[in-house]
């Protein structure tokens, strides 16, 4: 799916007057610091970071080996119109591009957790039953979970580098829908806008 280029550099702040050839630009804010509780508005979605969390699993029998795993915790909104997957972040150590899910705005980890599967999203439903979709207006607990890879140490503290959303045409339909906020990144790319750096210490849990 491609963005127009103007539709891009309009959402990360180069207003119209360098769009069109003018001097004057108007720098991105810095990203929000924020914490455990606090709400992030992505657009599509209202997030509030619940915090992260260790967990490890004993083996099921002698044959299988501990699995351990680290938690990314939150509770999110849909804002849009439409019921939409949850989706995953890019896996630790490939540079996000567009994104067109919610678990795709978390861009990054710091540290990187090791992961050779990378992060899986998914939604607590009641009674524990796991999902993979987001409603309209509803409330949602989701789950990022990242199974460590054998040598991976558990940081006491990780930060979360989010992105967001906003509504842009398509080209060529010019049908408008939600897509990731991009800035120029040089060289004719483009990179996710980082909008809010959330720092959340990694608290030790049970399977």
């Amino acid at each position: 799916m491609l963005v127009p280029v103007i539709a891009v550099l309009l959402a990360t702040g180069m207003g119209a007057t360098a769009v069109l050839g003018g001097l004057d630009r108007v720098p991105d804010p810095p990203p929000a610091a924020l914490g455990p509780g606090d709400t992030l508005d992505q657009g599509q979605f209202a997030t509030r970071f619940l915090g992260t969390k260790f967990v490890a699993v004993p083996p099921a029998n002698r044959f299988s080996e501990e699995k351990r795993f680290i938690d990314l915790m939150f509770k999110v909104t849909n804002l849009g119109a439409k019921t939409v997957p949850v989706g995953s972040p890019s896996p630790p150590g490939r540079r996000s591009s567009f994104f067109s899910f919610f678990g795709g705005s978390v861009l990054r980890t710091e540290p990187e957790i090791k992961s050779g599967s990378g992060g899986t999203g998914l939604v607590l439903t009641r009674g524990g039953v796991e999902s993979r979709q987001l409603h309209p207006g509803v409330p949602a607990t989701v789950v990022v979970r990242y199974e460590l890879d054998e040598d991976a140490r558990v940081p006491g503290t990780l930060v979360l580098h989010m992105g967001s959303f906003e509504m842009q045409e398509r080209f060529p339909s010019k049908v408008a829908e939600w897509s990731s906020v991009m800035e120029e990144a040089g060289d004719k790319r483009y990179a996710p806008v980082v909008v809010a750096k959330v720092t959340l210490p990694v608290q030790r849990g049970e399977a």
